[in-house]
């Protein structure tokens, strides 16, 4: 049962993950860079929208097909977000120009907000990503992206898992249970014991069979 139960956490993104074409995950990586493209470091984009079908002359096989329709479209998002904020802007500085006598309140900003928002979508879009990584044999990419997620969100539980199963792929066993212990101290998922046992297991087994 506890088996079960950690193989349905990783079930969950793979079957997000093979769900999408080439032309998807191009779609997907296109529009953030288009919408970021000529912004300082740090742009965020906006959650992606989901991307269309291929048109004629493009195939759902090809990454590059998507890739470029997606940064049309995110750069196109980003010049029509600048001129209704630059509209914004000016229609504010008149209401302010009018009522300047008036005591001013505080009004706070959805900016933030909306900052925080794309900033989760970003983190949540990241687990599927490592997922795919993980099971193309990319230990490293996923490892890397995986300390970025926790370096945005030190205390997800799912990037904490994640870690941990990366590392245990890498047969590194030991540096696997810190992380493992550190979800079952957590209690951020159900079955992290038998992924602890399991580790243990694999590790003695190594052990046993290098000697």
């Amino acid at each position: 049962m506890k088996e079960k139960l950690f193989s349905s956490f990783f079930a969950l993104f793979t079957i997000t993950v093979s769900a999408q074409t080439n032309f998807d995950l191009g779609f997907n990586k296109g529009f953030s860079e288009g919408y970021c493209y000529g912004k300082p470091i740090g742009c965020i984009s906006p959650m992606v929208p989901i991307a269309p079908l291929p048109t004629v002359g493009e195939s759902s096989a090809l990454y590059k097909d998507g890739y470029n329709r997606g940064f049309v479209l995110g750069k196109s998002r980003a010049e029509k977000t600048n001129e209704g904020t630059a509209s914004n802007d000016r229609q504010r500085y008149r209401a302010e120009k009018v009522e300047h006598l008036q005591k001013p309140i505080y009004q706070p900003s959805s900016s933030l907000l909306d900052l925080q928002i794309a900033n989760a979508l970003q983190i949540r879009n990241m687990k599927p990503q490592i997922v795919q990584l993980m099971e193309d044999g990319k230990l490293q990419e996923a490892y890397n992206l995986t300390n970025h997620g926790l370096s945005r969100a030190p205390e997800d539980g799912e990037f904490i898992v994640l870690k941990g199963q990366i590392l245990r792929k890498a047969k590194q066993y030991q540096d696997a249970l810190v992380w493992f212990r550190k979800c079952a101290r957590m209690r951020c998922m159900e079955g992290i014991n038998y992924a602890i046992d399991a580790t243990i297991k694999e590790m003695n087994e190594n052990s046993t069979s290098s000697e």
